[in-house]
């Protein structure tokens, strides 16, 4: 994936986190689990997010399309939001995740 495509993912993702946690969708409350491949955000990405929205956020990175699906297809992965690989999104809907 280039790094221009990765770079908006991160930011649909952190806005789809914001837009949650904004509108209470978001799980416990002051909480926000989130998902994303590894290498895709700076390293105060979270910080800034957490601190910008008043948010403790629980960041869990995946390195691989299978570890994340592992965790997706068990069920109740906990996550609030979970940046995938858009070429799989698709494929995760038709499967109820």
């Amino acid at each position: 994936m280039s790094t221009r495509i990765a770079f908006k993912s991160t930011l649909i993702g952190l806005a789809t986190a914001a837009l949650a946690f904004m509108t209470g969708v978001a799980g416990a409350a002051g909480k926000l689990n989130v998902s994303n491949w590894a290498e895709y955000m700076a390293e105060d990405t979270i910080e800034n997010f957490a601190k910008e929205f008043d948010v403790e956020v629980t960041f869990t990175p995946y390195d691989s399309v299978e570890a994340i699906d592992s965790k997706l297809l068990a069920g109740n992965s906990g996550y609030d939001v979970v940046s995938h690989a858009a070429s799989q999104v698709a494929r995760l809907i038709k499967g109820g995740i």
